[in-house]
């Protein structure tokens, strides 16, 4: 009796024994959890600042993109509005130019009449020459005005044409700077 008393208790403590390292397993398996689900709340917190700042990074870089679009969009617009003008302006030197060359050549042919008048005539008291010559000055001040005017318009175009290459090398460069925030 006593051989099984003690095979009980053996049998008991054993079983006992079990038990308290099948808790401790337990133990340690819900401390790994707790440690794993601690591990996956901070990485996801992590993730989560991560992504909010990229999504700020985001919306700051879209705005800087529809800024730079705007601007590039006014330096189109401040472009053509240039080159409408230079045209113009290109426009009016030539007709200027036209009409110094017609101015030039009227010159040209009173300069030789008046030349074969006083050859003609031979006398500078006469009324006809002093008028012609009188005539040959005003002309000769014309052209002279006139190439003047021409001489301005073509400094206003050529500085128009630097502001204009300026102003593309600005937009290419705007272009630039998005084609690169759009990647």
């Amino acid at each position: 009796m006593v051989d099984i008393m003690c095979g009980c208790v053996y049998v008991c403590l054993s079983q006992e024994r079990i038990i308290e390292r099948l808790k401790e397993q337990r133990a340690r398996e819900d401390n790994e959890r707790i440690d794993e689900v601690e591990s996956y709340k901070k990485e996801n917190k992590d993730l989560k600042e991560k992504v909010n700042t990229l999504h700020m990074e985001l919306t700051e870089k879209e705005s800087c993109l529809i800024d730079l679009k705007e601007h590039a969009s006014s330096l189109a617009s401040s472009s053509l509005k240039k080159e409408s003008k230079l045209k113009s302006l290109e426009m009016a030197i030539e007709q200027k130019k036209e009409e110094c060359s017609k101015l030039e050549t009227q010159l040209q042919k009173k300069a030789h009449e008046v030349q074969q008048q006083q050859v003609g005539v031979g006398s500078r008291g006469n009324p006809e020459y002093v008028e012609r010559e009188q005539r040959v000055k005003v002309l000769e001040k014309e052209v002279s005005y006139y190439k003047e005017e021409s001489g301005k318009a073509q400094a206003e175009v050529d500085r128009l044409l630097a502001i204009l290459r300026e102003v593309e090398t600005e937009k290419n460069d705007r272009d630039k700077k998005i084609a690169e925030l759009e990647r």
